[in-house]
């Protein structure tokens, strides 16, 4: 990475890791990535920098992405979040709602010896 010298260590990726596993400690409802920062005291774009060249933070970030979706998910499923805030976050994730329209379409053909 040019510029600044990193802030990133073996103590940020053991904080991440533990914000992962235990984000109900540190008053989040669920994981997020701006939790993530606060924890760490960085910028949210200082998270994605390093998810691109530290593999380990890589796999952490993948971790909480993936026990946010899980806990979205289930949550919307009980009913107990707000259905707007839940597809919200999932389409952060690259969930999308699609419906799909199928009409059919029947034509009656009626020849000269046929009656209605």
């Amino acid at each position: 990475m040019t510029g600044r010298p990193t802030k990133y260590t073996k103590e940020i990726l053991k904080k991440a890791k533990d914000y992962v596993e235990n984000f109900r400690r540190y008053g989040d409802v669920i994981p997020t990535i701006e939790g993530l920062a606060l924890l760490l005291k960085v910028h949210r774009d200082t998270i994605y920098e390093w998810k691109k060249h530290y593999p380990e933070f890589s796999d952490t970030l993948e971790q909480l992405i993936n026990q946010q979706t899980k806990i979205l998910i289930n949550a919307g499923l009980l009913g107990k979040v707000n259905v707007a805030i839940a597809k919200l976050l999932l389409a952060k994730q690259g969930y999308s709602e699609k419906v799909e329209v199928n009409e059919e379409k029947k034509l009656l053909v009626l020849t000269d010896d046929e009656e209605v």
